[in-house]
């Protein structure tokens, strides 16, 4: 049930509330008619500035209003913006769909910098608690998310997943007895892209390869099923980079907010 908190609102009515230039309704022709009239009435506007819906309620209207039908195709991303005065650093959880992205979870990081491991898993564990049944196609990733002990819970939990890895990743060539940049796995000319249908060792753990070069070093990129895919899948991650483009200026414009309480923005825990 929604609980009601002076000090820590909803995420969407704080970005309201903190724009001094903002106006409701403005917001309000971006929703359909039935879900925004409750919103342009006065005492139900100054109801939902102090509203905490439970997580769990917030990410299941989120995914019955937005979420495609079917397989998703999530992406783990991190952001940092000015939220007010404030610096916050944000690991989301973001479901791509039609060329955005749609924000299901996210953690606030307690600090600067990549996330870890801890953080990442229990991002995950509170997604398949919500969602317990739903099937992912692939769980997208750029060069931040390395790591032997990542990859390794990834693998041993059986999630789907295409994760973009630093050029300089070591990887066994075709005779296993020799460590090589992954950059020369590949003998690409510009516009070709190619999968490794044998998998090879990458921080401890069986995977495929795929690699595609567009401009002067290849894009490479490693996943646990269909290679000969992975490049066209993990080219959907752009779409999370359109939606924080959006978050930040380009239409809920969060960088404008003016709050200056640090307990405002304490989204979802």
């Amino acid at each position: 049930m929604a609980q009601v908190s002076p000090e820590r609102p909803c995420f969407p009515c704080t970005w309201a509330a903190g724009k001094t230039d903002h106006k409701l309704h403005e917001s309000c022709n971006h929703l359909p008619r039935k879900v925004a009239d409750p919103f342009l009435l006065p005492k139900d506007s100054a109801f939902f500035l102090e509203v905490v819906f439970d997580e769990s309620i917030m990410a299941t209207l989120i995914a019955s209003l937005f979420a495609p039908e079917g397989k998703w195709q999530p992406s783990m991303d991190r952001t940092n913006w000015m939220f007010g005065i404030f610096k916050i650093n944000i690991l989301f959880l973001a479901i791509n769909y039609k060329g955005m992205s749609i924000p299901i979870l996210w953690t606030l990081l307690p600090k600067k910098g990549c996330s870890n491991t801890t953080e990442r898993v229990e991002l995950l564990k509170r997604f398949r608690k919500i969602f317990p049944e739903q099937a992912i196609q692939r769980l997208l990733m750029d060069r931040e998310f390395k790591g032997k002990q990542w990859l390794k819970y990834l693998v041993h939990g059986n999630w789907p997943f295409c994760i973009r890895v630093p050029n300089n990743t070591l990887v066994p060539n075709k005779y296993q007895n020799r460590l090589l940049p992954v950059t020369r796995i590949f003998s690409l000319s510009t516009g070709e892209t190619m999968a490794i249908r044998q998998p090879r060792k990458v921080w401890g753990q069986m995977v495929y390869l795929a690699a595609s070069k567009k401009g002067s070093d290849p894009m490479v990129v490693i996943c646990n099923a269909e290679p000969w895919r992975a490049i066209s899948d993990y080219l959907q991650r752009w779409q999370i980079e359109t939606m924080f483009q959006a978050m930040k200026g380009r239409g809920f414009n969060l960088e404008d907010t003016h709050l200056k309480d640090r307990n405002c923005y304490a989204l979802w825990h």
